[in-house]
């Protein structure tokens, strides 16, 4: 059963999870210390629960005229209560710690049961150095994370808000007060500047959108006045039109009176005679006999066989015969 169990990888498998877990306990340590690093360094503002409980205490004890006598316990005893999930952080750091042993130890039961059932050398050889390099892998990230440096850190930020700071407040508050002003120009001007530099940065920024709101506002009034311009010119061309259509519809109805007078005027006589467009219809139609006759005799004049030049003066004294007609007609 032992083979068994070691060729399925079993000891492989619990070796990589004992690291893994020492690795997130580690990971997870090292937040919670920068969370209370962050926190410390600014103990008068600080949002933290754990932080203001401690400024809370060491407050009420001075005010119920206990005092702190010994800062440095005070301090490493409340950071040493510190509890994650209602354990205490220097337990999570034994059992990460203990991790690489664990890895160690269960690589070597491996190796062990392998030797014993006689699993084979590279097998033996691959589980043991497998949990070698977890436990050295271990190693690595305890001492990447830092964090031994990280709480003490953290012990000397709370001491010197405690002492330097809560503790002069409380026992010697007049040098308190002195000390306060003497510190609070330089804080003071620093500010200013600092507010002074937040106005002009708004400043710009105000006049920024200013400008992009007047170049916003030109291009919309631009706009607006092309399209003004365009619906005049609209306009203007649809009143051309409808002056021109009513010129013409004048000069129309002038005619239109006139022609009614000019016949009115007339003699019945007169208005029986064809106008231009009559007479010009009528030259039309006796020009057109006056050819087909023409047609008519030249074909007959072709079957007696008579010459070219008899031909064409003939047909030439026809036709001015028939203008001539045409033009006596008309002067009638």
């Amino acid at each position: 059963m032992a083979k068994e169990l070691f060729e399925k990888g079993l000891f492989l498998y619990i070796t990589a999870g004992f690291a893994g877990i020492g690795i997130l306990l580690r990971l997870i340590l090292a937040m919670v210390y920068r969370r209370l690093l962050t926190a410390s360094e600014h103990m008068g503002q600080t949002k933290n629960k754990w932080a203001k409980q401690l400024r809370q205490r060491f407050e009420t004890c001075y005010q119920l005229r206990i005092g702190v006598k010994n800062v440095d316990i005070f301090v490493d005893k409340y950071v040493y209560k510190q509890r994650f999930c209602k354990v205490l952080l220097s337990t999570w750091e034994l059992i990460s710690g203990q991790m690489k042993y664990l890895c160690l130890i269960t690589a070597s039961i491996g190796g062990i049961v392998g030797l014993v059932t006689d699993c084979g050398r590279n097998e033996i050889l691959y589980t043991v150095g497998s949990g070698l390099w977890l436990a050295a892998l271990l190693m690595i990230v305890d001492n990447l994370s830092g964090l031994p440096a990280k709480k003490e850190l953290l012990k000397v930020n709370l001491k010197d808000y405690l002492e330097n700071f809560l503790k002069v407040r409380f026992e010697n508050p007049k040098e308190y007060e002195a000390l306060q002003k003497e510190y609070a120009g330089p804080a003071e001007k620093e500010a200013g500047h600092k507010e002074s530099r937040q106005l002009a940065r708004f400043a710009r920024r105000q006049k920024k959108l200013e400008r992009r709101q007047a170049k916003l506002n030109g291009r919309e009034q631009r706009k607006k006045e092309e399209e003004a311009r365009m619906l005049a010119e609209i306009e203007a061309k649809k009143q051309r039109q409808e002056k021109k259509k009513a010129e013409a519809m004048e000069r129309r109805r002038q005619q239109l009176l006139m022609m009614e007078v000019t016949q009115d005027s007339k003699s019945p006589a007169e208005q029986n005679v064809r106008g231009p467009v009559d007479f010009a219809k009528a030259a039309a139609e006796k020009t057109e006999s006056g050819k087909q006759a023409f047609a008519s005799e030249h074909e007959e004049k072709a079957g007696t066989k008579d010459d070219g030049v008899v031909t064409l003066t003939a047909a030439a004294r026809e036709e001015d015969r028939l203008i001539a007609d045409v033009l006596k007609e008309f002067l009638s």
